[in-house]
């Protein structure tokens, strides 16, 4: 189960998050994206991946800032995306959309019959 705890416990940087009804209002936005039957065992990380995605895209917003990631440092580290004309490019403006991205695209594929 998902909650605003467990998701801070994995992505502290986001810690305090005074709003819980923002909060929750992008958790269920999250959830009707993210369905626990197609993710499985990586439900979770799915899910905390994309609130981590959007929250950080809401606070560069805020910030005024805008644009895919080209350089992001770690360290000593640096990565590098150059997403575009992706279906999943929408997911590139942040480290988080590209956890979602990774984490998606590891999912088995599933074929539905009807």
């Amino acid at each position: 189960m998902s909650s605003k705890q467990n998701f801070l416990n994995r992505y502290p940087q986001f810690d305090p998050i005074d709003n819980d009804v923002y909060f929750n209002s992008v958790l269920a936005q999250v959830k009707r994206q993210v369905t626990e039957k197609t993710w499985g065992s990586l439900y979770n990380d799915g899910v905390y991946a994309l609130i981590a995605h959007y929250l950080e895209l809401d606070k560069s917003s805020r910030a005024g800032k805008s644009g895919h990631i080209v350089e992001e440092r770690l360290g000593p580290s640096a990565i590098r995306y150059s997403e575009s004309g992706n279906k999943d490019s929408e997911f590139s403006d942040t480290s988080y959309g590209q956890m979602y991205v990774n984490l998606k695209n590891s999912l088995p594929a599933r074929i539905f019959f009807r």
